[in-house]
């Protein structure tokens, strides 16, 4: 038997609320050597990754590109991002260093998680407020976020924009999809 979960708003912020209020002690991500991070350990570090973003100056509606492979960080950023209104931009790890030039541009990005494997793809000119390896949080390029700053508190509608998804370009440029929070 299962309990039906009901949330005030359709939102990926009650989403992720929700489960680590519910499931605090249950695993939520594992990293491939078997450790697990619980619901509540998630919820910590997405408030943490959020009080970073606030720090660099980035407020309800901006833009944060994520371009890594599958990892427990790539959750842990996507929900600090849509969680606090922010626009989350995941990047196909195999898009060239020209597609990736496109996405962060056209989206305007003003933040871009990047994983270390995939860092050597990212152009030197790319305009950013700040460039993070996604593996340990460091600054790879751009402005420090301060530490220990406590996210912004923003009311996040069904309606506002959660994503911008990039398709691969086959006819050109890729294209972006905007989804709601509700989508």
């Amino acid at each position: 038997m299962h309990k039906e979960i009901i949330l005030p708003k359709l939102t990926l912020k009650e989403l992720i609320n929700n489960s680590v209020a519910s499931f605090s002690t249950l695993p939520s991500v594992a990293f491939v050597e078997g450790r697990s991070i619980s619901y509540a350990q998630l919820g910590s570090e997405i408030e943490r990754i959020a009080g970073m973003l606030n720090s660099l100056g980035l407020q309800k509606g901006d833009k944060v590109a994520l371009f890594s492979h599958n990892m427990p960080n790539w959750v842990s950023v996507f929900f600090a991002v849509v969680s606090k209104g922010m626009v989350i931009v995941p990047v196909l790890p195999d898009f060239t260093a020209d597609e990736i030039r496109n996405v962060l541009e056209h989206s305007e990005s003003k933040v871009l998680f990047v994983s270390e494997r995939l860092s050597g793809r990212i152009a030197a000119g790319t305009d950013l407020v700040s460039m993070i390896r996604l593996n340990d949080f460091q600054v790879i390029r751009g402005q420090q976020p301060e530490q220990g700053v406590a996210p912004q508190s923003v009311e996040v509608d069904e309606q506002d924009v959660a994503a911008i998804i990039y398709t691969s370009g086959t006819t050109g440029k890729s294209k972006g999809v905007m989804l709601s929070h509700k989508n």
